[in-house]
């Protein structure tokens, strides 16, 4: 188990119903927080949260300490282009 103390660098990957929970939790104990979903009203609501939303997911891989990818529900047909 991890012993780490004080803010971290935290990347996610979907913002959805769980996603944006977990979101909420870790930038309010005051974690610095990216995150991207292919949902743009997601990502609008994750930056009204304080956290820093990303454009792809290349850019919260490349940005951050540790990275979570939630894909609960994945809907193939959002996707304009590949995602990495």
């Amino acid at each position: 188990m991890s012993t780490h103390t004080g803010t971290q660098r935290i990347g996610l990957v979907g913002l959805g119903l769980v996603g944006a929970a977990l979101t909420e939790r870790l930038i309010g104990a005051g974690h610095s927080v990216c995150g991207f979903d292919i949902d743009e009203g997601r990502r609008d609501a994750f930056a009204r949260l304080g956290g820093m939303s990303a454009s792809a997911p290349r850019d919260v891989i490349a940005a951050f300490q540790h990275i979570g990818i939630l894909s609960l529900e994945f809907h193939v047909d959002k996707l304009s282009r590949p995602l990495l």
